[in-house]
């Protein structure tokens, strides 16, 4: 050992010692071992095949409802035979969650007229798909929900964001129960939404809505039969497409609006988008029986068809605008068969026919279109307005004027004003069978043919600001009754009357239109003032005076470059009468061939008369009868 030691001792320094050498470690196995990860969840499908209503049962819908996280699909299956009715208050979804059924049915879930169906929370985004969802009352009637919602939506309560596909609601209604506390100025819309109460954002699309109703006799509104939009938490947001609303139904002792659907936007900033989509059959108790837009809500209605509702078509006091739909058939008490409306109006390529008021048989007031005055500002572009009534005594058969419209590239026909009482008023009515306007119209590059109105203006009555270029009035009729006011039976201004009011015509044509008194293309009355440019008097008639133009009672008239011709009077003014209490001015215009029962083929002048550079020929009896003022400026053939 001391030998080694020393020959080890020896080599130090040079070599290493062999037991200095590294240890070479041999490879160590990998152990795998589970390592606790934080919690996940993964979206999954929970099936339910069972119709009972029991949290603690494995598949039915309201324990699935319990159990589901965001992102789960509630699936219910073909093996569900029977409707799902609720027994323990509606199912509150406060996840993103889907519910859909397999596409083979359609399975029935059931409020049983004791609760609504789903509240959406706050936050939560849902979809519901192929669903049939019936007998809500509107009521949470469970503690998880938000009883200072109830008797708001019949069937489902939004407040987040949901989509309902393929789904019908029907037989649902809010008429349950009272109002709850806490919902402040709601309590005025309170029972609001039969189908449908949205405060959030929702979408519907290939649904049916139909047979929703509301109804409170103390004291609210209770509006939107089929759905009810308000602004809330977000922007009170609804997007509907491809779907059915109707036979749904408002009612109250304020008259519930909105049939269909009532959109307020004084609580919040509120849109409303509906496309191809068909309203028929849906009532109110006042207005709007499709639809009817609130203050602040803006709302597009495109492709759609509105038919067959009571309370009008469309009530608006929002913004609103109207294309590309189909408006027949709908009818109002009051005012607005068609449409009715109080804010900002746009009406492009759509079709008003067969529209209708008649308050109770008395007369009302625009069978297409109720335009209310001062706010209601109305457009009307490419469009047609044919066929509607402001019944017996009523004002507008096809428009009723009271704010300002604009009229352009569109038809009026076959609307009608006819005579008789009106209820409101407490006179015999029956004026403008295609428009009565009160306050500021301009119509350019349109037609009004085959209107008819009782004592005044088969065509157009104007009592305000009236501008009409470019257009054609051709074959309108006012045909009789009492007018109030002249205070005497007669139809006055076929084509148009314009009494105390200023109109203003140019480059137009008013051709066959006849009044049963004095006016037959055109009655200028009561202190009107008329000037009439480039434009054609032709083939109108009236069985007393002024076949083409009367111009009476205190009012004024210009014509300049004008062509009257043809045109015949009963009595005196083929071409033009001129009363003792009037001012009219003739220039650079053709008088030909009008004729005249007794004197003034041409004009018949009583008043204060100037014509100049006008040719006349071949009027019967005379060219001119005058019995007034007459100033002959010059220039003029035929006199």
């Amino acid at each position: 050992m001391r030998t080694r030691s020393r020959i080890g001792n020896l080599f130090a320094g040079i070599w290493p010692r062999p037991f200095n050498r590294p240890i070479r470690n041999k490879p160590r196995r990998a152990r795998l071992v589970l390592e606790a990860l934080e919690d996940r969840c993964v979206p999954s499908t929970l099936t339910v095949t069972s119709s009972s209503d029991d949290v603690t049962l494995n598949h039915t819908l309201r324990y699935a409802v319990a159990h589901a996280q965001s992102g789960d699909t509630i699936l219910l299956t073909a093996a569900i035979k029977a409707p799902i009715v609720l027994t323990h208050g509606e199912l509150v979804l406060s996840q993103n969650v889907t519910i859909e059924s397999v596409p083979a049915q359609t399975p029935t879930i059931s409020g049983n007229a004791m609760s609504r169906i789903f509240e959406i929370s706050v936050g939560a985004n849902v979809v519901l798909d192929n669903l049939n969802l019936i007998d809500g009352n509107g009521l949470a009637d469970n503690t998880n929900g938000t009883a200072r919602y109830d008797t708001f939506g019949g069937a489902i309560l939004n407040l987040g964001t949901l989509s309902v596909k393929g789904s019908t609601l029907s037989g649902n209604s809010t008429g349950a129960g009272e109002p709850a506390g806490g919902i402040g100025s709601l309590v005025f819309v309170a029972f609001s939404g039969g189908g449908i109460a949205n405060f959030g954002t929702l979408t519907v699309s290939a649904s049916t809505l139909s047979g929703n109703s509301t109804n409170f006799p103390g004291g609210v509104a209770a509006a939107g039969g089929g759905i009810a939009n308000f602004g809330g938490f977000g922007t009170g947001t609804v997007t509907i497409s491809n779907s059915t609303l109707s036979g749904n139904s408002t009612a109250g002792s304020l008259n519930g609006p909105g049939g269909g659907i009532a959109s307020f936007g004084f609580f919040g900033f509120v849109t409303v988008t509906i496309s191809d989509s068909t309203l028929s059959g849906n009532s109110a108790g006042e207005f709007g029986g499709g639809i009817d837009n609130e203050g602040g809500s803006t709302m597009t209605v495109s492709d759609c068809t509105l038919t067959g509702n009571s309370g009008g078509g469309i009530a608006n006091s929002g913004t609103l605008t109207v294309s590309h739909c189909t408006l027949s058939g709908n009818s109002a008490d009051v005012s607005g068969g068609g449409i009715a409306n109080d804010g900002t109006a746009t009406v492009s390529d759509s079709t008003l026919s067969g529209n209708s008021v008649n308050a109770s048989g008395f007369g009302g007031f625009g069978g297409g279109i109720f335009n209310a005055g001062p706010t209601g500002t109305l457009t009307i572009r490419g469009s047609t307005v044919s066929g509607n009534s402001a019944g017996a005594g009523g004002f507008g058969g096809g428009v009723e004027n009271e704010g300002t419209a604009t009229i352009s590239d569109s038809t009026l026909s076959g609307n009608s004003a006819p005579g008789g009482f009106n209820l409101f008023f407490g006179i015999d009515g029956g004026f403008g069978g295609g428009i009565n306007n009160e306050a500021t119209l301009t119509i350019s590059n349109s037609v009004l043919s085959g209107n008819s109105a009782g004592p005044g203006g088969g065509g157009i009555n104007n009592f305000g600001t009236l501008a009409v270029s470019n257009s054609t009035l051709s074959g309108n009729s006012a045909g009789g009754g009492f007018n109030f006011v002249f205070g005497v039976d007669g139809g006055f201004g076929g084509g148009i009357e314009n009494s105390f009011g200023t109109a203003t015509i140019s480059d137009s044509t008013l051709s066959g239109n006849s009044a049963s008194a004095d006016g037959g293309g055109i009655a200028n009355d009561l202190g009107g003032a008329l000037t009439v440019s480039n434009s054609v008097f032709s083939g109108n008639s009236a069985g007393g005076n002024g076949g083409g133009i009367a111009n009476e009672f205190g009012s004024t008239l210009t014509v300049s470059h004008c062509t009257l011709s043809g045109n015949s009077a009963g009595v005196f003014g083929g071409g033009l009468y001129n009363d003792s209490t009037s001012s009219a001015t003739v220039t650079g215009s053709t008088v030909s061939n009008n004729s005249a029962g007794s004197d003034g083929g041409g004009i018949y002048n009583l008043g204060t008369l100037f014509v100049g550079t006008s040719t006349f020929s071949g009027n019967s009896p005379d060219a001119l009868a005058n019995f007034g003022l007459f100033t002959d400026l010059g220039g003029n053939s035929g006199l």
